[in-house]
């Protein structure tokens, strides 16, 4: 697989400051959210098997919350596929007449998609199968507080190599705290502070386990079915 650069990876990160606000699923999500407060996992990203993909590991997912029929629902963003989408488009116009409620009720919201490698799982194994997720390639869906300690990672001197190299890359610490009734992931959560390369186990598992992140997002459901919604 061709390797990125840094420079390359830095640059695709800080291309978001420039940026106007503006497949079919996959299950085996590892949940690090049900950790308990102070605990903390370890994961290493992994590479996309996309070798265009500009971020390198990480693809955004976008989707709209609807409420359909009585119900929420989470409806796919056309803009993930490069087409026009109706709801932003709904979402601008009340931002437009300066509805600033009904906008940000219909603008679309951000999760960023990776696959990672479990290094350390503090979740309680399965009661079938007496395994947890350690040493297993999992999906990973992260939010906007996790997301931005990598963007500002790249932006900083934090690194000095790509950190989902096999052999020059960091491992990434997941840490729960609370901040008031809420979980929180600000404190704690980090790239590994040195470089470690993979073990001969991890290096089988990861190779075995990647995909394309294309593969872990929702399918082009098209314009006429969002506006059916």
């Amino acid at each position: 697989m061709a390797k990125m650069s840094l420079a390359a990876l830095k640059g695709a990160f800080a291309q978001e400051e420039k940026k106007e606000g503006t497949g079919g699923g996959n299950n085996n999500y590892y949940p690090f959210w049900n950790i308990a407060v102070g605990q903390r996992c370890v994961i290493r990203f992994l590479p996309d098997l996309n070798e265009n993909n500009p971020r390198g590991f990480l693809v955004e997912k976008t989707t709209h919350n609807l409420t359909v029929n009585g119900q929420r629902r989470s409806v796919p963003c056309l803009g993930m596929y490069e087409e026009d989408c109706p709801v932003c488009k709904v979402s601008q116009d009340y931002y437009k007449a300066k509805d600033e409620v009904n906008g940000k009720k219909y603008w679309k919201k951000r999760q960023y998609i990776a696959q990672a490698l479990i290094v350390e799982d503090p979740l309680e194994a399965d009661k079938e199968t007496g395994e947890n997720h350690e040493g297993k390639v999992r999906a990973i869906s992260l939010g906007f507080q996790i997301y931005n300690i990598i963007k500002e990672a790249f932006g900083s001197d934090e690194l000095e190599g790509v950190p989902y190299d096999f052999t020059e890359g960091y491992d990434f610490i997941i840490k729960k705290t609370e901040q008031g009734q809420y979980a929180s992931y600000a404190v704690g959560t980090k790239f590994a502070n040195k470089q470690r390369a993979l073990t001969d186990a991890e290096l089988e598992a990861a190779e075995a386990g990647m995909v394309d992140l294309a593969t872990l997002l929702p399918q082009n459901p098209g314009e006429d079915w969002v506006r059916t919604r």
